[in-house]
């Protein structure tokens, strides 16, 4: 695991952000908009990382995830995507919400063994991880195991996996934003 030092990110935070502002391009200057801008395009461990040292900037953040739609190919940590689904919760967008579950690792471009590490990944973190996250994976996995070329017997084990996540029911993405109906195909 790697270690993050927090005096690194001082010279790029706003010393006093406009965060009251409804303007989101207005509420911090340009070199902190770049910083998250770095940071939501990475495992997303970093920028978790900084928003529990600087947590005045979630909502700046959870409002700039949603416009960021040019991700690179890292991948969300798990653990690190459920935190900061965590944090958002009182900022929630559709866009915001979908964002981060993009950026997850694909389950459809994972093999039988990778998928079943994933699912056991979830199973041991389920009691930590948002139930967004449990939702969306359990979905997947439904999804995956259907169209799966896996014996029937390693299906049966898997389904009693997949069931065992207990995910709630966690569709309401919905917010009171202003473009929370906005769906931007590439995204969807």
């Amino acid at each position: 695991m790697r270690k993050f030092d927090i005096a690194k990110y001082d010279r790029f935070l706003d010393k006093n952000p406009n965060l009251e502002t409804s303007e989101h391009w207005a509420r911090a200057n340009k070199t902190t908009y770049t910083l998250f801008n770095v940071l939501i395009d990475q495992d997303l461990r970093e920028l978790v990382f900084v928003l529990e040292h600087y947590p005045q900037y979630i909502p700046l953040v959870c409002g700039h995830f949603r416009y960021s739609y040019g991700y690179s190919e890292h991948e969300a940590d798990l653990e690190s995507a459920s935190k900061l689904l965590y944090m958002g919760e009182p900022y929630k967008t559709n866009q915001f919400m979908r964002n981060v579950l993009i950026k997850l690792p694909k389950l459809q471009s994972m093999d039988t063994s990778e998928a079943t590490v994933l699912l056991k990944k979830l199973e041991s973190s389920k009691d930590a991880a948002h139930p967004a996250l449990l939702h969306y994976y359990k979905k997947e996995f439904e999804k995956w195991l259907r169209q799966s070329q896996i014996h029937p017997l390693q299906k049966i084990v898997i389904k009693k996996s997949i069931d065992a996540l207990t995910a709630d029911d966690y569709d309401d993405l919905s917010s009171d934003d202003k473009d929370d109906g906005l769906n931007i195909p590439y995204l969807a």
